[in-house]
């Protein structure tokens, strides 16, 4: 059901589609009173395949179609999403982290991957929920 509510979402240019990724729950150290603590970044998505898919239907022009092709088996690998446009945006999450729990005791985190992806662009997004011991 997902998955054709994600094709029909595709139809429309307005319209986006919400997927998750990944979801992990770490253990919650109770023995402190401690605060929520919320980090979220996001980076653009570029679907290859529908870019140059519409790149080849607007030119008419097979070549497009292949670039987009081999531009895809170049960015091998597991992946979640579509590739985005800078591969380290989530590299500061922990830093962000620390900053806003300088005490460093932080638990119970809660990270979510996800992307809303649209016709050709995705936003691809990283959340991280946590609580702060200070």
């Amino acid at each position: 059901m997902h998955k054709l509510t994600c094709l029909l979402a595709l139809a429309a240019p307005t319209v986006g589609c919400a997927s998750l990724h990944a979801y992990d729950i770490g253990e919650t150290d109770q023995s402190l009173p401690s605060r929520p603590i919320e980090i979220a970044v996001d980076e653009t998505g570029i679907s290859l395949q529908q870019a140059s898919a519409a790149a080849g239907a607007l030119s008419d022009n097979k070549a497009a179609g292949r670039a987009g092709t081999i531009a895809e088996l170049l960015n091998y690998g597991p992946t979640t999403g579509n590739s985005v446009l800078d591969a380290k945006y989530a590299d500061g999450v922990v830093a962000a982290l620390y900053q806003q729990c300088p005490s460093g005791r932080i638990t119970g985190v809660v990270s979510v991957r996800e992307s809303r992806t649209y016709p050709i662009l995705s936003g691809e997004i990283v959340k991280i929920k946590a609580r702060c011991q200070d």
